[in-house]
């Protein structure tokens, strides 16, 4: 596969992708990461425009500070996370399952795929089952 076709599927791939680099290993035990690139979905899922967050570290996009307590748990989770897992990030009424590869020690490829309507099914069918259980212990 050429760049140029590995390029179109990256830019129109309906799931979420973004590429970071890490710029500095911060003291707070969280390491801050630079946007490098991102395909549209991913922008879209965000919030965020492209000129104003390609090449920008993370923890400054204004775009994020109503999400910020979720985005920095993300990221601050990185470093201990077992890449064999995804992770479920929630933002605002939004869920994601996020799915990270580590290209090399300070790059970092995600893909995110919105889950938000199988994952309200699931909470429903947790509360649904712990009904069932409360009437069967009565």
């Amino acid at each position: 596969m050429t760049a140029e076709i590995a390029g179109k599927i990256f830019m129109q791939i309906p799931l979420g992708c973004a590429f970071f680099e890490m710029v500095s290993e911060n003291t707070s035990h969280r390491n801050e990461y630079v946007l490098a690139d991102a395909n549209e979905a991913f922008l879209k899922y965000l919030g965020l425009d492209r000129e104003n967050a390609i090449s920008k570290n993370i923890s400054l996009l204004p775009e994020l500070t109503t999400d910020a307590p979720h985005w920095h748990t993300f990221f601050s989770q990185l470093n201990q996370w077992n890449h064999d897992m995804p992770l479920m990030v929630s933002m605002e009424s939004r869920t994601f399952k996020v799915t990270a590869t580590k290209l090399n020690e300070n790059s970092l490829f995600t893909v995110w795929d919105e889950i938000t309507d199988t994952w309200q099914q699931y909470e429903n069918e947790q509360k649904r089952n712990e009904s069932l259980s409360r009437f069967n212990d009565v």
